[in-house]
């Protein structure tokens, strides 16, 4: 008697009910304020980035959701969550306990953004 196996695509999910990322975190860090940051990567096209473009550099996976994205050399840390179509960009730096979520939102340059 013949088996069928049938094949399926596994889905990791980070925690329940939360998105798939689009990035993964590369073995390229640097230390920042004291905080050892990872250089991501796209893992699929997105709305800023095409798949196996670098950006920039996060603490965690918990620091980026949804179609956000960070590039050049802008930091994201701490408890700091970047949401929505956010894209953070240039020399910015994101930390502290701080959400930034908007569909049009923009960071960039020397920008630093912190909770106080």
């Amino acid at each position: 008697m013949d088996k069928q196996i049938k094949k399926t695509k596994k889905v990791y999910r980070h925690a329940k009910n939360e998105p798939i990322k689009h990035f993964k975190l590369t073995r390229e860090s640097k230390k920042v304020d004291g905080h050892i940051l990872y250089r991501i990567k796209a893992t699929i096209d997105s709305l800023h980035a095409k798949k196996g473009e670098l950006g920039g550099w996060v603490e965690s996976i918990h620091n980026l959701y949804f179609n956000a994205w960070i590039t050049d050399e802008a930091c994201v840390y701490g408890n700091a969550r970047i949401y929505g179509n956010a894209l953070i960009y240039g020399d910015a730096k994101v930390f502290g306990d701080i959400i930034v979520y908007d569909i049009d939102y923009n960071t960039y340059g020397n920008a630093h953004v912190l909770d106080l």
